[in-house]
């Protein structure tokens, strides 16, 4: 492996002394191949293995039993959590946290910020968008973008190719098809109506109303569509979800 030690590259073994000089910890039998790149401050632990010209930066957590693939670049303050798996070329931006035993695939692209839950399953070329929180045993499809600050709760299924956009946020056990394109910000759960954004309106159903109407009066959609009283109260937290995406003067 190589580390940065007084302002060289220098080539070390986990034994050497050099590495307590970068504060840099590696565990009993991690393993660390050939080429790869450990920066200061880093932790990698037990059985985890690093494979050939994989690069973990500064501070980056690399916990017990995770793999990290080849030519995979791990960056600063990040954290790969108990036998996830990272794949070839796969980056993992800045204070990204990809949990217990999730996989992520070759190419596959996690921006800053973002939460990958435990168990979930991010396809090869995949990009996640910064802040993004995807939750536990949700799948990704090949491919698939994930916007900024996008919310996809538990085993919710992304297709290939699909495209969500910033702000949106896709229910639990929500299906969303291959190739489809979500280009506005909305709530999807199986079984309800999609809320969404819409001219600083929001929709649900056909219905387009301002925030002041829905939250005045929910009784359209009571007399016709028969919906619960619950239903009520699931589709005013809806509308509080979006608020903060409508434009400040109609807040």
């Amino acid at each position: 492996m190589k580390i940065y030690h007084k302002n060289e590259w220098v080539s070390v073994n986990a034994n050497d002394d050099r590495l307590k000089d970068c504060n840099i910890f590696i565990e009993q039998d991690a393993v660390i191949e050939r080429d790869a790149v450990i920066g200061q401050s880093a932790r990698i632990e037990q059985n985890a293995v690093i494979e050939r010209g994989a690069w973990i930066e500064q501070n980056a957590v690399i916990e017990q039993d995770a793999w990290i693939g080849p030519d995979a670049r791990i960056e600063q303050d990040a954290r790969i959590e108990q036998g996830a798996r990272i794949g070839q070329s796969a980056v993992i931006e800045r204070d990204a946290v990809i949990g217990q035993g999730a996989v992520i695939k070759q190419d596959v692209v996690i921006k800053q910020g973002a939460v990958i839950g435990q168990g979930a399953v991010i396809k090869r070329g995949a990009v996640i968008g910064q802040d993004a929180v995807i939750e536990r045993g949700a799948w990704i499809g090949q491919g698939a973008v994930i916007g900024q600050d996008v919310v996809i709760e538990r085993d919710a299924w992304i297709g290939q190719s699909a495209v969500i956009e910033q702000g949106a946020w896709i229910e639990r056990g929500a299906v969303i098809e291959r190739d489809v394109w979500i280009d506005t910000i909305l709530i999807y759960k199986p079984g309800k109506f999609r809320v969404l954004l819409c001219n600083n309106k929001i929709a649900i159903g056909c219905q387009l109303k301002t925030v002041e109407e829905w939250e005045g009066d929910c009784t359209d959609l009571i007399d016709e569509h028969a919906i619960s009283k619950d239903d009520v109260e699931y589709y005013r937290a809806c509308i509080q979800r979006l608020k903060p995406f409508l434009s400040e003067e109609l807040k």
